[in-house]
């Protein structure tokens, strides 16, 4: 239920912040994990990116948050599929 909530929320910040999102804060208020909100902004289809420390006006802020950007064409990622391989038995 806290990935949906997660999603709506995501949309909403992303239509009222000009087609980006900091997930950072959004997790964190959210009380999700880091990588489960990154889990949600995949699978909506959405760039992220890190800002580099010079560019914005709080770079101590600014360093350590990851940020989404909706991009069109959108992006489709590939799911981690890992397969243990099995012994035969004889």
């Amino acid at each position: 239920m806290r990935a949906k909530i997660a999603a709506y929320s995501l949309a909403l910040l992303l239509h009222m912040g000009r087609m980006t999102a900091d997930l950072t804060l959004l997790h964190r208020d959210l009380g999700i994990t880091e990588a489960r909100m990154i889990e949600v902004a995949k699978s909506m289809g959405l760039t992220l990116v890190r800002p580099a420390w010079g560019k914005t006006d709080k770079a101590g802020l600014q360093g350590e948050h990851k940020q989404a950007t909706l991009l069109l064409p959108l992006i489709k990622y590939e799911q981690f599929m890992e397969r243990r391989k099995r012994k035969k038995m004889h």
